[in-house]
């Protein structure tokens, strides 16, 4: 099990998952939103230059589910989530912006066990199958998942310059 310290829901974490974690400046007057959109469009133009038409969106039923959710074809593909940590010694206030990109792997299996996590937490919390998809998938991937992880950590990179 990982920790991450963004707030959301248990979210599947594995090989096939991509995760961007961006450390921001709190902006005077700056909200929510603004932090998504800053975390969220770097990961849109990277899908798209992959080849995938991705928008924000909730997707009920989903793991983590929020407005700020990247969607391909009307599942998730991408959670999103923040944490907002108060000035300090060090800073004037920071958020703490995560992506999960999925990019390959048995999104039903990684339901299923987010789900399970709250069944054994006691809570009766539960996600549904069929709400996330992956890159892999979406683009009918053919080759390895660690050839198409690493096409994406680089087309991801090469967006956030």
């Amino acid at each position: 099990m990982y920790v991450r310290d963004s707030g959301g829901t248990a979210v599947p974490a594995g090989p096939g998952i991509l995760n961007l974690s961006l450390y921001l400046p709190v902006i005077p007057g700056a909200n929510p939103d603004h932090y998504y959109q800053r975390l969220g469009a770097p990961l849109l133009t990277a899908l798209g230059r992959l080849g995938l038409d991705a928008h924000y969106g909730p997707v009920p039923g989903s793991f983590c589910d929020g407005r700020y959710n990247l969607v391909v074809g009307g599942l998730k593909i991408t959670g999103t989530a923040q944490r907002w940590l108060a000035p300090s010694a060090t800073h004037a206030g920071a958020v703490l912006a995560h992506a999960m990109v999925m990019v390959a792997g048995d999104m039903d299996l990684g339901t299923e066990i987010a789900s399970r996590f709250y069944e054994l937490a006691g809570s009766p919390t539960r996600f549904q199958p069929g709400t996330s998809t992956t890159v892999a998938a979406q683009l009918g991937w053919q080759g390895s998942d660690a050839a198409l992880i690493e096409r994406c950590r680089t087309t991801l990179l090469s967006e956030l310059g």
